[in-house]
């Protein structure tokens, strides 16, 4: 315990140590490559019960979310949609109320029987076990929701290969909409940014260079002033796809 607070002490004294630590220990376990999947993490997640999507802060992010789409699509009643990463299905229930259909996807077993369980009331929703590094992704649909499954995958390489099929399962004129976690400040815009895109701030910029995506609309949860128990800030960001033979052109 003492030898813990010298250390801490140490850090604080040390100009830069803090934030070369704190580098280090975003990327610790993605450079010593754990051997658990990512679909055994999440299913010890799931029944630790580590996500409380239920939660007043998820419930406004989803909130914000779904106004975004609304905005761009005010009538949801005949779209068929695509969700990557349900979870034990708090989100997905909602897009049932909403939708024609969902698809529902996620690489864990356990999340999955939660969310079946969940949207037991709803016939139009399909779930499916995807991991979206290695699967082809379904397609094509009006909406794709991509929630907090892109911040699993690290390496430019690899995004880029999900982001295409992620672009690729959009129709024409459809939607992709995405939640990304964002990392500490102090690791935004860091050197390694370039090879190793981490976080929402990262990530979004990383879509809309794919030239059929325009983004439409983007913004931080929680806003400033808004305050919660506990709460991860999250990038929001809608892409319209572009029509047959056109090139979509970035905005703000």
């Amino acid at each position: 315990m003492k030898m813990g607070r010298n250390l801490k002490d140490l850090l604080r004294r040390v100009p830069g140590l803090v934030v070369a630590h704190r580098h280090y220990v975003y990327w610790w376990p993605i450079i010593r490559d754990l051997p658990e999947t990512r679909e055994s993490i999440n299913d010890r997640s799931h029944l630790k019960r580590d996500w409380d999507f239920e939660s007043p802060a998820e419930q406004e992010r989803h909130e914000l979310t779904l106004s975004a789409v609304a905005r761009q699509c005010p009538d949801l009643s005949g779209a068929d949609v695509l969700e990557l990463g349900c979870s034990d299905g708090v989100f997905t229930a909602r897009l049932a109320g909403r939708c024609a259909s969902v698809t529902a996807c996620d690489i864990s077993p356990v999340g999955l029987g939660l969310a079946s369980r969940r949207c037991r009331p709803y016939d139009n929703v399909a779930f499916r076990k995807l991991d979206i590094a290695r699967d082809a992704i379904p397609a094509p649909y009006d909406i794709v929701f991509a929630m907090d499954v892109l911040d699993s995958l690290h390496g430019r390489w690899r995004l880029r290969k999900v982001l295409k099929k992620l672009a690729e399962a959009v129709r024409p004129q459809g939607l992709l909409v995405v939640s990304a976690c964002r990392i500490a400040p102090e690791l935004r815009g860091a050197f390694w940014q370039e090879w190793l895109p981490e976080g929402g701030d990262a990530l979004i910029p990383l879509i809309a260079r794919d030239p059929s995506l325009i983004l439409v609309h983007s913004e931080v949860h929680p806003e400033p002033g808004l305050h919660f128990e506990r709460y991860i800030e999250h990038v929001i960001a809608v892409f319209r796809k572009a029509g047959p033979g056109r090139k979509a052109e970035a905005v703000e």
